[in-house]
């Protein structure tokens, strides 16, 4: 299964709940100013929400340390 956009919009990052399905292509912006997460990339399980494993969590964290992108994983919503 190829993999896919999911924009986040809040809670828990950690739980795919968190999620919409954007598809094949990134998001270009967020829509809440303070939000910080803005999108990963995952596979989607059979409710259309990501599959988020320990390479996406990992990839999470160090973008948000970093505060810097990881394309192909996790997009950061400019501030």
């Amino acid at each position: 299964m190829a993999l896919q956009w999911f924009k986040y919009n809040s809670g828990n990052a950690s739980d795919p709940a968190s999620y919409t399905k954007h598809g094949a292509t990134a998001p270009t912006d967020c829509s809440t100013p303070t939000q910080q997460l803005c999108a990963i990339r995952a596979e989607e399980d059979t409710n259309a929400k990501p599959i988020i494993d320990n390479t996406i969590l990992i990839e999470m964290v160090n973008a948000l340390q970093a505060e810097s992108n990881k394309p192909g994983f996790v997009l950061l919503k400019p501030r």
